[in-house]
């Protein structure tokens, strides 16, 4: 409140983050000239010049969001390297590379994460529970990380894991936590790689050549052929 008597500037907040907002500013009297907006995971807000796009994240408070960032500064750099007359190309192309780039790092990343995981939870699952299972529903299990997030897989391989006997309940724990430890493996491997396309990302960077922005536009006029 303190802060937004020396700087009224506008909030934005999730619902329940809201509702704790409005508590103190009705407290400090300041509710009616405070400007508040509400936004939720999958929005996306224009605060120009930045583009923000909040995301689900795991907190120990509900209803929290990380926030993505997009900042012009490429689209300036493009901009300013490329004659006037094909500024929209080189623009476009911009968000066409971007979007590819999204689509290929997702999908490397998909896969180192698919593999290592399936890798890791064969090493894991005891002897008794590759044994009892079918192959097939193993394999699917292996290239299906979501299965702890399944509820309705979970219940099906507990009746499977409890024909076993007796031991079965304990046998099913032990596959949870190879489950758990399999994923957890798999995800450290695949910030391990963020890392490193992070640093080779930065390394180009440095190389990128230093052009000072233009002062004013100037169309280059096209030369025509003669016949």
């Amino acid at each position: 409140a303190q802060f937004l008597r020396e700087f009224p500037l506008p909030v934005y907040a999730t619902r329940l983050t809201r509702g704790l907002i409005e508590v103190k500013l009705k407290r400090e009297r300041m509710l009616e000239q405070t400007e508040l907006h509400t936004f939720a995971a999958g929005d996306v807000v224009q605060i120009d010049p930045f583009t923000i796009e909040p995301y689900h994240v795991c907190h120990s408070i509900p209803d929290t969001v990380g926030l993505g960032i997009t900042t012009p500064l490429y689209t300036i750099a493009v901009q300013n390297a490329v004659p006037y007359n094909i500024l929209g190309v080189a623009t476009s192309s911009t968000a066409f590379f971007r979007s590819i780039g999204g689509s290929v790092g997702l999908a490397i990343f998909g896969s180192v994460m698919s593999n290592r995981f399936a890798s890791e939870l064969g090493t894991r699952l005891p002897p008794t529970v590759k044994a009892l299972i079918p192959p097939e529903r193993l394999d699917a299990l292996a290239h299906n990380p979501q299965a702890l997030m399944s509820p309705e897989a979970q219940e099906q391989l507990q009746r499977i894991i409890e024909q076993i006997g007796p031991q079965g309940a304990q046998l099913f724990q032990q596959v949870l936590q190879a489950l758990r430890q399999s994923l957890d493996s798999a995800l450290s491997h695949v910030f391990l790689f963020a890392l490193f396309a992070v640093v080779i990302a930065f390394l180009i960077n440095l190389f990128i050549k230093e052009i000072p922005l233009r002062k004013q536009h100037s169309m280059e006029p096209i030369p025509l052929k003669r016949k």
